[in-house]
């Protein structure tokens, strides 16, 4: 159980520093060794959601009116859709928030069926070093868990403390949502003598590609298909495919045989029987004269 010392009156505003520094993170922030499995309770029990990218949100209570007051052992369930890269951090001069460690926190990134995806324990900032950092690229939509776990005390410890602006034993956490999902395109080229003379296609002016060749990292929307020229051959005229996030979409392009065109003369002999009305005809077509 947790209590809270803090509350907000009516028309007071909990102060915010935002720290601004500039920083690169040297430590790895997706480890897959040494993960922790020491789950006591979910909180906050509400389902965790980002709508906006690049924008660092403090994970609140179920109510929504308070920081969630983290202990270790605590493990909370976020949405996460395919593509988008997700951050967790403790870290106020990651996240621009005021975070409040009071442990040395560790995370374990969880599926839903609590299968491990990876970890952090020390994000490698100067101005919080111990700090975790998770950032992990979702290659797949659904939900995950965080599980929080007090590295201090042990690899994988618990803790059980109070909530308070001013002190205690608790971690608040901060998590964001970066990048875009992507689809995929791949196109189909007709007939096969078309594909042997040399026929290709590309998206967005980019590089030629081959019959069947799949173009990735496309961004959701509509893009522009244009297809070679080759000759004896007529061009397909330009597509629009609409590409979905985390989907390959389809389509296809078929050339047309341009009709070739050449002149035929035959010769009769002998003389006599040209005198005599001889002729000839090609393709069962009209008569013609000896020329």
């Amino acid at each position: 159980m947790k209590s809270y010392s803090f509350k907000l009156a009516p028309g007071k505003l909990l102060p915010v520093i935002l720290v601004l520094l500039s920083f690169s993170i040297s430590a790895q922030n997706c480890l897959n060794t040494q993960y922790c499995n020491n789950p006591t309770n979910q909180y906050p029990s509400t389902i965790q959601s980002l709508s906006a990218n690049n924008s660092w949100e403090i994970v609140m209570t179920a109510s929504g009116l308070y920081n969630a007051c983290f202990d270790g052992g605590n493990w909370t369930v976020y949405n996460v859709e395919q593509g988008y890269t997700y951050q967790w951090t403790t870290c106020s001069a990651i996240s621009g928030q005021t975070l409040g460690q009071h442990f040395d926190a560790k995370l374990t990134l969880k599926d839903i069926n609590d299968n491990n995806l990876c970890r952090s324990s020390s994000s490698g900032v100067g101005a919080c070093p111990n700090s975790p950092y998770l950032s992990w690229q979702a290659t797949f939509s659904g939900q995950v868990k965080v599980l929080i776990s007090d590295e201090a005390s042990s690899s994988c410890g618990t803790t059980s403390g109070t909530c308070s602006n001013v002190g205690g034993t608790y971690t608040w956490l901060g998590w964001s949502r970066s990048g875009s999902p992507t689809g995929e395109l791949s196109v189909n080229l007709y007939p096969s003598g078309a594909v042997s003379a040399g026929a290709q296609w590309r998206v967005d002016n980019g590089a030629w590609q081959n019959s069947s060749s799949t173009v990735s990292n496309l961004s959701e929307g509509t893009h522009v298909v244009n297809f070679s020229a080759i000759s004896g051959w007529s061009t397909p005229s330009d597509q629009y495919p609409s590409i979905s996030a985390n989907q390959t979409t389809t389509t296809s392009g078929t050339y047309s045989q341009i009709q070739q065109y050449g002149s035929l003369q035959v010769t009769i002999n002998p003389s006599g029987a040209v005198s005599a009305g001889a002729q000839w005809r090609v393709d069962l077509g009209r008569t013609a004269e000896q020329p």
